[in-house]
């Protein structure tokens, strides 16, 4: 009602939300029942929406900031771009032709996962061998990623004893008694082997240990079992 050009609240909250629709301004009521699930590095936010002419909803993230929209009637949206292992709360707005209206009480903090790690691990086969002094045999380094991260800029080495000497290395660089094989990338549940020929060369019957080892950008370097050769000299 207009008494002497003001208005008088005479219905409650529901007549000022109609006046306020006639006459134009921005919603009086906000959201409730804010809850929020965390994902990698983002997080789903629902909750209960405004009665009235409702265009859109925002989402905002503390700390930090980042949003989401929705479109009414739509309840719920997607917050990207949060950092890892860290809580946030959300809180939530509706907005009409004029504005948004006040922020709803936030949800309960919820924490986002650790950011995802590339694990490597390294196997020297065979795990133990036997060969002749003259003959030659193969080495394999078999490398697997068993991470949740793609592994970067990998460096697969072996270190070839003396009594061992390498003939042939496919895709692998040398230096000194080192082998290194290097790879790009390894996405997580993949392996990769590669493989180094030797020559044994022995007087007497020797025991040569061959260590193999891996590493890659922001995972460190783990090493393999290493394997035992047994070097027989000829006729023996």
């Amino acid at each position: 009602m207009l008494i002497g050009g003001a208005f008088t609240n005479l219905g409650g909250d529901a007549d000022t939300d109609r006046v306020a629709r006639l006459l134009g301004g921005v919603p009086t009521a906000s959201p409730t029942g804010v809850t929020a699930l965390a994902g990698d590095g983002q997080a789903s936010v629902s909750w209960t929406g405004v009665a009235g002419d409702i265009t859109s909803y925002t989402a905002t993230a503390a700390p930090g900031g980042a949003t989401c929209t929705a479109t009414a009637p739509a309840t719920s949206c997607t917050v990207t771009g949060l950092a890892h292992a860290v809580a946030y709360t959300f809180a939530v707005t509706a907005a009409n032709a004029f504005g948004s209206g006040p922020a709803s009480a936030a949800s309960a903090a919820v924490t986002t996962p650790a950011a995802p790690a590339a694990t490597l691990t390294a196997t020297v086969l065979p795990a133990r061998a036997r060969v002749v002094s003259g003959r030659s045999m193969r080495i394999h380094l078999r490398v697997a990623n068993t991470g949740t991260a793609t592994a970067s800029s990998l460096s697969a080495c072996l270190v070839i004893p003396t009594g061992l000497s390498v003939l042939t290395a496919p895709g692998g660089r040398r230096t000194g008694r080192t082998v290194c094989f290097r790879r790009a990338t390894l996405a997580p549940g993949r392996t990769v082997t590669s493989q180094v020929s030797v020559r044994a060369n022995a007087t007497r019957t020797v025991v040569r240990r061959v260590t193999g080892s891996v590493g890659a950008t922001d995972v460190a370097r783990v090493l393999a079992s290493p394997l035992s050769v047994t070097v027989i000299p000829r006729g023996r």
